[in-house]
């Protein structure tokens, strides 16, 4: 036997007397109204996105396979916001996914996180999917990259200070010869800033890396 939702029920018993009244127009006319927007609706919340996910720095070459694609609803509030699940899926080989949902509301976002790569959706980005709309558009996600940086010629007193940089989370203080690694964003130019005492004398210095995703690269600072 067939399932009727309440509107539907009201037509067929409308259409099935053999009388209409005017008691019948007007329940007739509340259910097709009811019925139109209740569709109105469903129109105006069902929410389509679709893109590629792309390691930034690649020129669009470089696609993320199996990074993880949230489609959210935020409230925003005076602390960041309240998040509400809508969708998510894993991105197939080639990095391309697809999410859907009936938005209760604007304020929708959909961002991505994958392995070895910083992952995007902070509470801080502003909006980026409209309500009611069957949209396309393709997300950039930065690559860990790490540096291998190599200190020497420290003699005596001297003392090096090296600022944090772009990626990572903490600076590196250091007396003597020395390895560090570095945690860094990956595939831009990457600036060391340092600080230093040598022979007693102060100075500042800056060092420019190109870092590669998903790979180290390694630098060497003498004091």
């Amino acid at each position: 036997m067939t399932d009727y939702d309440e509107t539907t029920l009201i037509l067929i018993w409308a259409f099935s007397q053999n009388q209409f009244t005017m008691k019948t127009y007007s329940i007739l006319s509340i259910a097709a109204f009811t019925l139109l927007a209740s569709c109105q609706k469903e129109k105006e919340s069902f929410t389509e996105v679709s893109g590629i996910v792309y390691e930034q720095g690649t020129n669009n070459t470089k696609t993320v396979a199996n990074a993880l694609v949230k489609f959210q609803w935020r409230i925003p509030s005076t602390y960041g916001a309240e998040t509400f699940f809508l969708d998510s899926v894993r991105t197939d080989e080639n990095g391309r996914f697809k999410l859907s949902a009936d938005a209760p509301s604007e304020n929708l976002y959909v961002f991505a996180s994958a392995y070895r790569h910083y992952p995007g959706g902070k509470l801080t980005m502003m909006p980026n999917v409209k309500r009611g709309q069957n949209q396309k558009f393709d997300i950039q996600l930065t690559p860990y990259s790490w540096i291998k940086l190599n200190i020497r010629k420290s003699l005596g007193n001297d003392y090096i200070r090296i600022n944090s940089i772009a990626g990572g989370n903490y600076g590196y203080f250091s007396s003597k010869n020395d390895v560090y690694y570095l945690t860094a964003l990956g595939n831009r130019t990457i600036e060391i800033s340092c600080f230093r005492i040598k022979n007693g004398v102060q100075s500042t210095a800056q060092y420019y890396v190109n870092t590669i995703g998903q790979d180290t690269v390694e630098v060497t600072i003498e004091f």
